[in-house]
């Protein structure tokens, strides 16, 4: 038996079209301290009755809740925000600039992510949303919450999310 916690690694990447793998990957950045979840919604159940057998249902349809996955970044640089808010970075005297996209991007990455204790979950295709979550005062810090939604991925066969158990060691 074992049990998963933590974040030893979180990685980012763009996906492969022949594999549908990550190529390229990164850090997705610093981490806030306990803002990571990656959540289901609960099943829906829809049931049709007939008119003539109103007690007991016909036909019943299951569908499974959405998955997602939430965190919250501590590093805010503007490359990181070009990267989860889309837009653009300019450099002026080795200063850079984030530019907000005039539209709302489309931003997709393969993700990564290695527990403590040796857990791989991985997203194939995750569509990113990011926002600002600027908290001007003495004890507050300047976030990017990262929002994934883990979508088909396009090479046949591969799931939207896989978790592989962490390696057994012997005692």
């Amino acid at each position: 038996m074992s049990y998963s916690f933590g974040i030893k690694s979180a990685k980012r990447g763009e996906i492969d079209p022949q594999t549908g793998l990550g190529i390229n990957m990164v850090s997705v950045g610093d981490i806030f301290k306990d803002t990571c979840d990656f959540t289901r919604a609960d099943a829906t159940k829809t049931q049709l009755y007939s008119e003539q057998s109103p007690d007991a249902a016909k036909v019943e349809f299951n569908k499974k809740g959405i998955a997602n996955m939430k965190f919250s970044l501590m590093n805010t640089e503007a490359d990181q925000k070009k990267a989860y808010l889309g837009g653009t970075v300019t450099t002026l005297e080795g200063t850079k600039t984030w530019n907000e996209p005039l539209g709302s991007p489309t931003i997709v990455y393969f993700y990564e992510f290695i527990t403590t204790d040796g857990q791989v979950i991985r997203v194939y295709k995750g569509s990113t949303a990011g926002k600002e979550n600027y908290q001007f005062r003495d004890q507050g810090i300047i976030l990017l919450d990262i929002s994934i939604t883990p979508l088909a991925p396009d090479v046949a066969g591969l799931p939207p999310t896989s978790a592989t158990d962490a390696p057994v060691v012997a005692v």
